[in-house]
Parts: C-alpha cells; sequence; structure tokens
C-alpha cells in the first residue's frame, strides 16, 4: 500500500507539473508580438455600405484583433449609400459575441466603447480645392491627433481620403501626430481633389499610398485559394 501510495504522489506531481508548464506555454504571448509593448492607436476611415461589401467583412476581421489596437475612431466616409448606421450594424454583431471575446482577452473594447466613437464623415468626395467644410468626423480626426500621447495616431484609410484631408488642412499641426495608410488607386479615381490636395501641399505628411498590392488576394497569379475560399464563404459574404 505504502509503495502505491508512493506511486500515487510521483504521478500527481508529475500531472501537477506537466499541467501548469503546458498552461504556462499556452498564456504566454510570444515575445515581441503586439502585445509586449503599447498598443498602436487607430482611426478607421470607411467606405462601408451601400453596394460594396468588403468593408463589412474588414470591420469583422478588425474587431477580432481590436485587443491589441486601441481602436480611436470609426469613421463614415463615403461617397455612396453608406452611412454610420452600417458600421453600428457591424458593432451590433460584435457585441453579440462580446462576452466570448472577453473571456479570451480583458483588452477588447466594450461595443459601447466603439459606438462612442463612430461618427460620420463627409457625404460626398471633396471639392475641387480638395476641402471644404468640417465634418464630424474630419473634427474626431483633428481631436484625436491633438490628444496628448507618445504614440501616433494610424489612419487607415479604407475608402475616400476626403475627411483626412479636411482634418489636415483645417490644422495642419497634427501632420507630426498621425500616420497616413491610404488605399491610393480609389483614391486616385474617385476622391481625386483630395487625394491632390494632400499630395501637392502636404510633402511632409508621413504617408503610405497603396496603388496595388492589396489587389493580390483576388488579381493576379494563382487564384486557386482565392476560388476555393470564394465558394466556401459566398453566402456568409452575400
Amino acid at each position: 500500500m505504502k509503495t502505491n501510495l508512493n506511486h500515487l504522489t510521483v504521478l500527481l506531481a508529475f500531472l501537477f507539473i506537466t499541467v501548469v508548464g503546458y498552461s504556462g506555454t499556452v498564456t504566454a504571448s510570444p515575445p515581441g508580438g503586439a502585445l509586449d509593448g503599447d498598443r498602436p492607436r487607430v482611426i478607421i476611415s470607411s467606405d462601408i455600405g451601400g453596394s460594396d461589401p468588403d468593408d463589412f467583412q474588414s470591420l469583422v476581421h478588425l474587431f477580432l484583433y481590436a485587443d491589441v489596437l486601441d481602436v480611436e475612431g470609426l469613421i463614415s466616409s463615403p461617397p455612396g449609400a453608406g452611412r454610420t448606421k452600417d458600421i453600428l450594424e457591424v458593432i451590433d454583431a460584435y457585441a453579440g459575441d462580446y462576452p466570448h471575446l472577453k473571456a479570451h482577452s480583458k483588452d477588447y473594447p466594450a461595443p459601447d466603447a466603439l459606438r462612442s466613437v463612430t461618427k460620420q464623415g463627409a457625404l460626398d468626395k471633396a471639392a475641387p480645392e480638395g476641402w471644404g467644410e468640417a465634418t464630424d468626423g474630419s473634427r474626431w480626426i483633428v481631436q484625436r491627433a491633438q490628444a496628448v500621447d507618445k504614440r501616433p495616431l494610424w489612419i487607415l484609410v479604407w475608402g475616400s481620403i476626403t475627411d483626412v484631408a479636411q482634418a489636415i488642412h483645417d490644422d495642419p499641426s497634427i501632420k507630426s501626430n498621425v500616420r497616413v495608410y491610404s488605399i491610393g488607386s480609389w483614391n486616385t479615381s474617385q476622391d481625386s481633389a483630395a487625394r491632390d490636395f494632400l499630395f501637392n501641399n502636404h510633402s511632409d505628411l508621413w504617408w503610405i499610398e497603396n496603388d496595388t498590392t492589396f489587389r493580390g488576394m483576388y488579381m493576379g497569379g494563382e487564384q486557386g485559394v482565392v476560388i476555393t475560399w470564394k465558394t466556401g464563404n459566398g453566402g456568409w459574404i452575400e
């Protein structure tokens, strides 16, 4: 009996060490990952809504890793039929999964926090000058860029760049605090006045204008994987 108890003690000790060691390995974040340092501050400017479904997918994707970001703004920036209601629709869907996401990470933003930073931007493309009247969206960009924070404010332009141009026109001093990443080809053809205003008058703006590389996921090269993905996810997309 004593021998059996000794064996049981050794077995329990082994299981304890194994479980603790395994648990530590699973919960530890990879070195050098997003959670090791400051979370990036981001504002999303999106043409979500209307006849183009892509930004619904993009916003769902964004919310899945929102725990490693500080989402400081969600701006509806058509032209098009899209409005803040489309952003709020995605936030409502996120709210349904929020309790489960919180179980994974305490840093997921509350749905009401996301709703509070959702703003309406320009309803049409910029005037020939590249700027016009301030919008709730452009004013919000200025306000967040002026916030006292050592981190830069990343402005990710998924659609029209009108509100970014308006914000920088209204307060050029924010340029040193922002980093702009935009889909260039869309703005070159559909919001050229705002895009050209920034390009011609603000060469010191930190700005990546992505013309075509983002198309690599659905144009050119071997499309077999993409076609399979579209076939498998077509119903969800629609």
